[in-house]
C-alpha cells in the first residue's frame, strides 16, 4: 500500500497484481506473439541521447530486458525493438542498431507513406538508414485502423470498437486478396496501450479467429513482407532533450547514491532501488515537464541526506589541555541498521597526531567515539578540522570546526625565546662596554 502497509498475499491489490501478471505471462507464450522489452522506465531514446545521458540509456535498456526476462522466465531476443511513444532520431537508429535491433516498430506517420502503385493501402514497411549506413526495417501501423484505434466515442464500446477494426481490415484484405507469387501482402497494427481494459479480449479473438488473417510476431512479418518498403527517411526527427539543469541534478543524485553505496558494509536493496527513482525521473512524461520530475531526485536526495548527516561527528563542544597534549574524543552519529564505513580526519598546522591523523571505522552503533591524540604547537586557542570521508573518496558534507585551548607552555619554544633573549642581552652588554671604553679614554 502508499501509507507502507503490507497486504498479505492473495488478498486485495495483492491478488489483482498476481492475476495481472499471470494473465502477461500467459500472453507473452502465445502464439505468434514476440515480446520485446523497452527500457526500464520509458525514456525516450532521442531524449536521453541529446541529454548525454548514454550510459543511463544502456543501463535501463539492460534493466528492462531483465526486468521483463525474470517475469517471462525465458531469454528474450533483442533484433526487434519498440522505442517508447515512437519517438526516433538519426541518433536513436544508430543507438537501437548498435543494440542489436533490425526492426523498430515505430509510428504510423514515423515516414511517409504514399499509397502503393496498384492503390492499395500504404506499405507496411520501409527502410532507413543507421548514421554508420546499416539499414534497419520500420514497422509502420496501418493509419486507417490507427484512426479508429483513437476514436473515444468508438473504444467506449469495445464490442463495437472490435467489429470496426475487423471491418476495416476486410475491407483491405478485398483490395487484392490474392497477391501473385512472390508477393506477400501485409498490415500492421499497434494497439495502444490506452485501450479500455474490456477492449483487448474482444479484439485479439476476433483477429486469432479470421480466416483470412494470419497473425505472426513483428519480426517474421519485417522479413515476409514483400515487396519491402522503400528506403525512407524520418519524416519528423525527435529534437527534445532534457535541460542542461535538470541532467545535472540527475547525475548530481547518482553521485550521492555512489558515495553512499560505498559506504555500506552489507548488502542492501536501498541504493538499486535509489538508482530506480532517478531513472524514472528520466521518463517520457518528463522531457516537456521535467519539474515535475523533480520530486523523484528529491526524494533520493532525502534518503541519501540522511545517511550521510547519521555519519556526521557532534562537534560542538571545545576542549581544554591543561598540559601540551591530549585525546580529543569525536562523537559520532546514529548508522542506522546496517553498519557504514567511513574515514575520519583530523586537519590543523598548530597540533600534531602522533598516532596519525585519520581513522577508518566502522560505525556500528549511535554515540560510537573515535579518538585521536594530539599534540599542541604553542599555547592558545587553535580550531581542528573533523572531515568525515566515504570509501569512495567523497566528502560526507563540510568539514566541522571544532576548538581545542591549550594552557600549557611549550617548551621548545620558551627555550628559543629565552636563547634570543640571551642573545639580545649579550649584544647589549656588549654595545654597553664599548661605550664605557669610549667615555673612559
Amino acid at each position: 500500500m502508499t501509507d507502507g502497509t503490507v497486504v498479505p498475499k492473495g488478498t486485495d491489490g495483492a491478488a489483482s497484481a498476481a492475476g495481472f501478471l499471470d494473465s502477461l505471462s500467459n500472453a507473452v507464450d502465445g502464439p505468434g506473439v514476440r515480446t520485446v522489452a523497452t527500457p526500464f522506465a520509458g525514456p525516450t531514446i532521442p531524449s536521453m541521447l541529446a541529454s548525454g545521458q548514454l550510459h543511463d540509456l544502456d543501463e535501463q535498456r539492460a534493466l528492462g530486458l531483465e526486468t521483463l526476462q525474470s517475469l517471462t522466465g525465458t531469454t528474450l531476443p533483442t533484433d526487434v525493438a519498440r522505442p517508447p511513444s515512437g519517438s526516433l532520431s538519426d541518433d536513436a537508429i544508430g543507438w537501437l542498431e548498435d543494440s542489436g535491433a533490425r526492426t523498430v516498430l515505430a509510428n504510423a506517420d514515423t515516414v511517409e507513406r504514399p499509397m502503393q502503385a496498384d492503390g492499395t493501402n500504404p506499405a507496411p514497411t520501409a527502410t532507413v538508414s543507421a548514421p554508420d549506413g546499416s539499414p534497419v526495417t520500420v514497422v509502420l501501423p496501418d493509419p486507417g485502423v490507427e484512426g479508429l484505434l483513437g476514436r473515444p466515442d468508438l473504444v467506449e464500446d469495445p464490442v463495437r470498437a472490435a467489429q470496426a477494426v475487423l471491418g476495416e481490415l476486410a475491407v483491405i484484405w478485398k483490395e487484392a486478396p490474392v497477391p501473385e507469387a512472390p508477393h506477400v501482402r501485409g498490415i500492421a497494427l499497434a494497439l495502444p496501450s490506452t485501450l479500455p481494459p474490456g477492449m483487448w479480449a474482444p479484439m485479439l479473438g476476433r483477429l486469432q479467429g479470421t480466416p483470412f488473417l494470419r497473425l505472426t510476431d513483428a519480426g517474421t512479418f519485417a522479413t515476409s513482407v514483400n515487396p519491402q518498403g522503400d528506403p525512407a527517411v524520418l519524416r519528423s526527427p525527435d529534437a527534445s532533450s532534457f535541460p542542461a539543469s535538470y541532467t545535472e541534478q540527475i547525475r548530481e543524485q547518482q553521485h550521492r547514491v555512489a558515495t553512499y553505496r560505498s559506504m555500506l558494509t552489507q548488502a542492501s536493496p536501498v541504493p538499486d532501488e535509489l538508482t530506480r527513482e532517478i531513472y524514472y525521473a528520466e521518463s517520457a512524461q518528463y522531457v516537456s515537464d521535467w519539474e515535475a520530475g523533480t520530486s523523484w531526485l528529491n526524494a533520493v536526495a532525502a534518503t541519501t541526506q540522511q545517511a550521510f548527516d547519521s555519519v556526521k561527528p557532534q562537534v560542538g563542544q571545545g576542549f581544554t589541555f591543561t598540559s601540551g597534549e591530549g585525546t580529543i574524543p569525536i562523537l559520532m552519529g546514529d548508522p542506522g541498521p546496517i553498519p557504514l564505513r567511513v574515514t575520519v580526519e583530523l586537519q590543523s598546522s598548530q597540533f600534531d597526531f602522533p598516532d596519525g591523523w585519520q581513522r577508518e571505522v566502522v560505525l556500528e552503533r549511535p554515540d560510537q567515539v573515535v579518538s585521536f591524540r594530539v599534540i599542541a604547537k604553542a599555547a592558545g586557542q587553535n580550531p581542528i578540522l573533523v572531515d568525515v570521508i566515504a570509501p569512495n573518496g567523497d566528502e560526507i558534507g563540510d568539514p566541522q570546526a571544532i576548538v581545542v585551548r591549550s594552557t600549557a607552555v611549550n617548551h621548545i619554544a620558551l627555550l628559543v625565546t629565552l636563547a634570543a633573549a640571551g642573545v639580545l642581552a649579550l649584544l647589549y652588554s656588549r654595545r654597553w662596554w664599548f661605550r664605557r671604553t669610549k667615555v673612559s679614554s
